[in-house]
Order: structure tokens, then C-alpha cells, then sequence
């Protein structure tokens, strides 16, 4: 509590672990329940920079006008964005992607990187290139090619695109 914290709960037997776990478990699920849609990304910024990070998640809240919920592992400086959508406004689908980017692009500036247990994966491959530039990308395109010239390795999965 003395950093501004409601309250902080902290274990002491595995039955009050346990029970910070379910509360833990339950948390994206009950999103659902205030938008029937998230896109839920998950950035990693060292824990000096977090306080940083989450008033620029309450910036994108104002700027894009979403509803957003994070919660995360903040002893590694891990936190889960999720943006709460309406899947059927195209407006907002697009409002959560570009809101994205900008996280992302915040995450990279405090240190961090654009992922923060989930891997790149083909979903954040398009801004990988933010975190890493263009030079180490072309580094590991010609590494593949090398290794994988008819790309029949995973065929366009990674390293095809190109970033945002």
C-alpha cells in the first residue's frame, strides 16, 4: 500500500494460495462479461518501467475510447493487455488493432519487448521489425534462406512478411 496499491494480498498457506490462484484463472474469463470480444496481448517491460506503461495504458483507454483491462505477472514486468471489443463494429476491431501498435511501440521505448510469455508467433510477426529493425530481420531472412532455400520449412510463417 505504500506505492498507491489498494491493498496487496500476499499468501501465507497453499489454501490462500490457492484461492489467489482462482481469482487469478478467472480474470480473462470474466471479461467476457463486459465485452463479448478482447484482443489480449501481452508485453513485458522491466518492473522500474511499469508504473510508465500503465498510465499510457489509460492514454490508448482515452485516445481510442475501448474499454481496456490488464493484469499480469508484475515481478518480471509482464503485463496482459486486453482490449474489449465488439466483434461485430469493424470500428472497434480496427481501433484495437491500431491501439496495439502503439503499445507495442511504448513497450519497446520503456526496454521491453512486444511479448511477454506468448512468443511472436504469427500474430505479432508484423511488428517485430519495431522491436528489432530492419537489419536483424534481413539477418534471419537470409539465415532461413540458407537453411531453407525452396521454403518448404513452415512455408509462409515467418520471415515472408513484411512489418507494419
Amino acid at each position: 500500500p505504500k506505492h498507491g496499491a489498494l491493498s496487496v494480498e500476499a499468501a501465507k498457506t497453499d489454501e490462500e494460495a490457492e484461492a489467489l490462484w482462482d481469482v487469478r484463472r478467472s480474470t480473462a474469463p470474466s471479461l467476457n462479461r463486459i465485452a463479448p470480444r478482447r484482443v489480449d496481448e501481452d508485453v513485458c517491460v522491466p518492473r522500474g518501467a511499469l508504473p510508465e506503461l500503465c498510465d499510457y495504458i489509460d492514454v490508448l483507454r482515452r485516445e481510442f475510447g475501448l474499454p481496456i483491462s490488464s493484469f499480469g505477472h508484475v515481478g518480471d514486468g509482464n503485463l496482459h493487455v486486453n482490449f474489449l471489443i465488439d466483434p461485430e463494429d469493424d470500428s472497434q476491431v480496427d481501433l484495437a488493432h491500431k491501439a496495439t501498435g502503439k503499445l507495442f511501440d511504448k513497450a519497446v521505448a520503456l526496454g521491453g519487448t512486444i511479448t511477454g510469455e506468448h512468443g511472436i508467433g504469427i500474430t505479432k510477426a508484423w511488428y517485430l521489425e519495431r522491436q528489432l529493425g530492419s537489419v536483424q530481420i534481413e539477418l534471419m531472412r537470409s539465415i532461413k534462406r540458407v537453411f531453407d532455400p525452396n521454403n518448404i520449412l513452415n512455408p509462409h510463417k515467418m520471415l515472408t512478411w513484411r512489418s507494419q
